[in-house]
């Protein structure tokens, strides 16, 4: 027992599959006296003794069957072992697919057990072949603990046979690296979605046993799904596979891929990294809206000195899509002293689609130091005969941000714009100097929205 406990839990069946065949071979006098069935007669009966016992759902038998064949196993020439292996393939292929599970399920643990022995290349390549086959099939049955336990083993025989220098170590590699089947896949994807907690925890477990294996399923997971919760599982089992992974997403965000993929990543890479400087300043840049929506709900989860230095930098650029995306940014995080910075975009700025969003930010931010500057671009401008009429958009961007600033000498400044030619800017005047005789409520609040990033 204390050795099975030395080896782990996932050793423990294979250590006691080892005992029995152990036990097997030091019986008392009377069981040395039965002969020995050759293991050539043993492999020529083997496939038709198999389909017999398990139509008649014999499962003790067939345990007993297999342990016959693997107890000598090690010690039968390479040509016998080989053979052994390929018999088990054939059987498993030409069974149908519940037989397929009976047989396989009771197949693992010998077959585990005389793995983590062999040594032959020849009869290596045959179990992971074996195994490959093993695998679908435990998938298809939700046998995912079983399955685990084959990637497991594989895993570590690779690391033993290289750190010896061993040429199959490769060959282990190669295959644990190797894509799922798309029938296996479909089938984890299902469960990734099922919404059961069960089903969920089994399916995230086995792709964290794959490993390098699961990374390709993983990324199309995160590019393809609109399901969130399987989105955001994918991201958590690719964090855990190094930041070369990482990397390679980074890298889709930038490449032709498709507005919506360049969503759904957006939407999850937070989880592996909150290094994406570059990636957010890309991506709100991007032309099209749905992208830029998801940057900027990145932005609002990262919302770190980093992405506030970048918005900052962008709003100053005051040019096109990116800097309108970082002053939206910068009203919903609000910052320390970003209020300050915000008037003097506003009172530097002669375009209008940045000094109303300035506007709408700074009514976020609601700081009563926004309360002069937002006054100056509502007052009327009959001393300034030669400057541009101001934007009525603008007028009533100002508007509905002193309207959300709570201070007393709002009420006061916005008194004098009950009767303004413009209704946005009287109706929102009427809502805070006597807003129990405003018509509606909510209205200086839908008349100009705040909808994030165009």
């Amino acid at each position: 027992v204390q050795v099975a406990g030395a080896l782990g839990p996932s050793a423990t069946g294979e250590f006691r599959i080892l005992s029995a065949m152990a036990a097997a071979d030091q019986q008392p006098d009377e069981a040395m006296e039965i002969e020995e069935v050759p293991f050539s007669s043993l492999l020529d009966n083997f496939q038709d003794q198999m389909k017999e016992l398990l139509l008649n759902k014999e499962e003790g038998e067939i345990k007993e069957a297999i342990l016959k064949l693997f107890r000598n196993f090690l010690a039968q020439e390479i040509p016998d072992r080989i053979r052994a292996i390929e018999l088990c393939r054939s059987l498993v292929e030409s069974l149908t697919p519940a037989f397929q599970h009976d047989f396989v399920r009771l197949l693992a643990p010998p077959l585990l057990a005389v793995f983590r022995r062999e040594d032959n290349p020849d009869v290596i390549e045959e179990m992971a072949a074996l195994f490959d086959t093993m695998f679908t099939i435990l998938i298809q049955f939700v046998e995912y603990r079983t399955a685990a336990r084959i990637i497991a083993h594989l895993k570590k025989r690779q690391r033993e046979l290289e750190e010896v220098k061993d040429s199959q170590a490769q060959l282990l590699a190669k295959r644990l690296k190797r894509k799922l089947e798309p029938s296996t896949a479909k089938l984890l994807l299902e469960d990734l979605k099922s919404g059961d907690p069960l089903r969920l925890r089994n399916a995230a477990q086995l792709l964290g046993s794959l490993g390098q294996g699961a990374v390709p399923f993983l990324m199309e997971i995160i590019k393809q799904e609109d399901d969130y919760r399987a989105r955001k599982i994918a991201a958590m089992l690719l964090k855990k596979q190094g930041p070369e992974v990482t990397e390679r997403l980074k890298e889709l965000l930038v490449l032709e891929v498709t507005p919506e993929e360049r969503s759904r990543i957006l939407d999850v890479i937070d989880t592996l990294t909150s290094d994406l400087k570059k990636e957010v300043e890309y991506a709100l840049g991007d032309e099209d809206p749905q992208v830029r929506q998801a940057a900027f709900r990145l932005v609002e989860r990262l919302n770190n000195n980093q992405i506030v230095a970048l918005l900052l930098d962008l709003a100053n650029t005051q040019t096109g899509n990116l800097a309108v995306s970082a002053i939206k940014c910068l009203g919903k995080l609000k910052p320390p002293s970003v209020d300050e910075r915000l008037i003097h975009l506003l009172t530097s700025t002669k375009e209008d689609e940045l000094c109303i969003v300035c506007c709408r930010a700074l009514g976020q931010i609601a700081s009563p130091i926004a309360i002069e500057p937002l006054t100056r671009v509502l007052a009327p401008q009959r001393f300034f005969l030669f400057r541009k009429k101001r934007n009525p958009d603008v007028r009533a961007a100002a508007a509905y941000a002193l309207g959300r600033i709570s201070h007393p000498d709002v009420h006061g400044i916005l008194a004098h714009f009950v009767d303004d030619k413009d209704p946005r800017v009287q109706e929102i005047a009427k809502s805070v100097v006597s807003p129990d005789e405003s018509a509606e409520d909510e209205k200086r609040t839908t008349l100009i929205p705040d909808q994030g990033p165009q």
